[in-house]
Parts: C-alpha cells; structure tokens; sequence
C-alpha cells in the first residue's frame, strides 16, 4: 500500500548495519517523506509593508464541487527572479477576467485578511 493512502507522513531509511541512537541525527537513518501535491488556483498576493520582497505570499485556493475555496498562503520557494516574472503575469491579468466566483471568493479572502491585520495592528 502507497505511504500516502495509508496516511503516513513518509518512511524512514536505514543503513541495514546502523544502530538505532535516540534524539541523534544522522546520515544512517533518514526520514523520506510522501510527495504530496495539490493544484491550486493563484488568487492574489500580499504585501509586508517594509519588505524587500516583490510579495510576501500567494493567496491560493482550490476548485471543489465546482466552487473555488480559500485553502491559505503560500510564501516560501520563490526566488526573487521567479517573483518578478510571478509578478509581470500577474499584472498582465485585469480584474474584469476574473470568473465571477473567483472574485467573490477572493473579496471574502480579502475580508478575512484584513481583520487579521485589524487584530494583529498591521496590515
């Protein structure tokens, strides 16, 4: 049975003449984990005031019984060239092509965004 269907996390891997050492990293025994993926639709993108970064993170979600759901942020793995072309995509892309439950999905992400900036006392 696949690791993934079984809902395990990964496997571990070993030097078949290695001993076990508690709380101790090493080469003799390594943690694989199950790819997992997971197609998502780019919503939008934020911004940290005060950051370097062309974005902090994606706004992503997924399609399921045929309406789009907010599944969260994405904000690590991007390179700062991969954002600037993310980014000349994104802006080539107007808000009128936008298919009606996109928007109204991501004008509530929007919504929920904000009060977490309200609450945190930053936007």
């Amino acid at each position: 049975m696949p690791v993934t269907l079984a809902g395990l996390e990964g496997i571990i891997a070993k030097k078949s003449d290695s001993i076990y050492a508690p709380d101790k990293r090493s080469k003799e025994w390594l943690k694989i984990k199950a790819a997992r993926r997971q197609e998502v639709v780019i919503g939008g993108y934020t911004q940290n005031e005060g950051s370097s970064k062309q974005f902090s993170s994606l706004l992503v979600g997924v399609f399921n019984n045929g309406k789009l759901h907010y599944t969260g942020k994405i904000g690590t793995g991007f390179s700062e060239q991969l954002q600037k072309e993310l980014l000349q995509q994104f802006d080539q892309q107007s808000s009128h092509e936008t298919q009606p439950e996109a928007a109204g999905f991501f004008s509530k992400v929007k919504e929920f965004l904000d009060g977490l900036g309200n609450r945190q006392g930053s936007a």
